[in-house]
C-alpha cells in the first residue's frame, strides 16, 4: 500500500474530520477514495436512461 507524508497540521485536521464523521482516519480515507454514488434526488426513474 502507498504511504503518503502529511504535516502535523494536515494529519490533525483530516483525523478531526473523521472523528466528527464518528469514524476512524483509515475508515474516513477509504470512504473519500470511494464515495456512495450520489442519490436519486431528482425523483427520475434510474433505468428510464437504459430503456
Amino acid at each position: 500500500m502507498p504511504t503518503l507524508e502529511l504535516s502535523d497540521e494536515l494529519y490533525a485536521a483530516l483525523r478531526l474530520r473523521a472523528e466528527e464523521a464518528g469514524q476512524s482516519l483509515s475508515e474516513w480515507l477509504a470512504q473519500m477514495a470511494n464515495p456512495p454514488p450520489p442519490a436519486n434526488t431528482l425523483g427520475i426513474d434510474p433505468h428510464f436512461l437504459e430503456k
